[in-house]
């Protein structure tokens, strides 16, 4: 698979910052963005800030990585659900004070459109017949997450938790039948549930490690440090269902993921309070300034390990040992997205 390159290679493009432009290319594929963001504003579930700037934010870094790129984005904001595809109509016209609404709803492509669970599992299903071998799909989500580490779209009594909602085993398996390299970038509690098991290991190890009082010594604190262990598992034989589809998620299944930054910041410190934590820091590693909210274009490569490796270093340690400990799949290749 051509998005495939060997970790050491990527880690010599990560750290020179200029690639090695005889062995590594970009595929030729279409990248497709997938994107589900909620505020649950005025509704019986807890309301967040700024999951729906999250979602204008990677939309519009991703356009300046590749401004070909295929957009689907599922959003909820204040009580009105929102729409935006490669056909989409005219802005939705929302005049609320809201900073989400003055922006994104007035730049981008929006129509009102009703979803739920299962029209964006219907779309991702669908989208089967489209995507080819060649294609990077990425999914994008940011939202409340349950114990289980569910998606949380909505409410439904008919449900034995109360909510509309996206198990882990629903979501992977609709990647696992969909061609392409397959991405998932979720910013939620629990999400570390999605973390299951890889080729080289399995979410046991970050059960583990969640529960040690030195989250800095465990096996993926550095994904590059860890690989000597991680070798040896991928002799054991484990091998997950669908090879093509990557994680990267906010937290461990244990965590909850921080939305609001004022919680930790009394003093509240406004240009950070723009993106939850962990998109703060994703966003900041694909090339995204979340302080002055602009998109920008990179020098050399983006690779998830080195988005990985990124966030890992930056994020504040009292943030990453204690709310937001950021999880991804193992694996002996690298992936280039950009």
């Amino acid at each position: 698979m051509k998005r495939l390159i060997p970790l050491l290679l990527a880690l010599i493009a990560i750290l020179t910052l200029t690639g090695c432009t005889d062995e590594i290319s970009p595929a030729t594929g279409n990248t497709y963005f997938i994107s589900v963001a909620l505020d649950y504003y005025n509704s019986d579930i807890r309301y967040l800030k700024c999951t729906t700037h999250d979602q204008y934010g990677f939309y519009r870094q991703l356009l300046t990585l590749d401004e070909d790129i295929i957009p689907y984005l599922f959003l909820s904001y204040h009580g009105t659900q929102y729409v935006l595809s490669p056909d989409g109509s005219n802005p939705a016209n929302d005049t609320e004070n809201a900073y989400y609404s003055k922006v994104a709803l007035t730049e981008l492509s929006y129509s009102t459109s009703s979803w739920d669970s299962e029209s964006i599992l219907s779309y991702i299903s669908e989208l089967r017949n489209t995507v080819t071998e060649d294609d990077l799909v990425i999914f994008h989500y940011s939202g409340h997450g349950y114990y289980d580490g569910s998606l949380v779209v909505g409410k439904d009594s008919t449900t034995s938790t109360g909510y509309d909602s996206i198990s882990p085993t629903e979501l992977l398996n609709v990647f696992a039948e969909m061609e392409g390299t397959k991405i998932l970038f979720l910013d939620s509690c629990y999400s570390g549930a999605f973390v299951t098991e890889n080729v080289l290991g399995s979410s046991s190890v970050y059960e583990e490690a969640a529960s040690s009082s030195s989250l800095d010594v465990f096996a993926s604190a550095s994904y590059f440090d860890s690989m000597g262990n991680s070798f040896e598992l991928l002799s054991t034989g484990l091998n997950r269902n669908d090879p093509d589809t990557y994680v990267f998620s906010a937290c461990t299944s244990n965590q909850e993921a921080l939305d609001k930054w004022e919680s930790l910041y009394p003093d509240g410190t406004a240009e950070l309070d723009m993106f939850g934590v962990f998109s703060h820091y994703l966003l900041s590693a694909l090339g995204y300034d979340p302080i002055n909210d602009e998109p920008h274009s990179v020098t050399g490569y983006v690779t998830l390990y080195g988005l990985y490796d990124y966030v890992w270093n930056n994020m504040l340690k009292y943030l990453r040992n204690n709310y937001n400990t950021p999880q991804v799949t193992l694996s002996p290749l690298d992936v280039l997205l950009f």
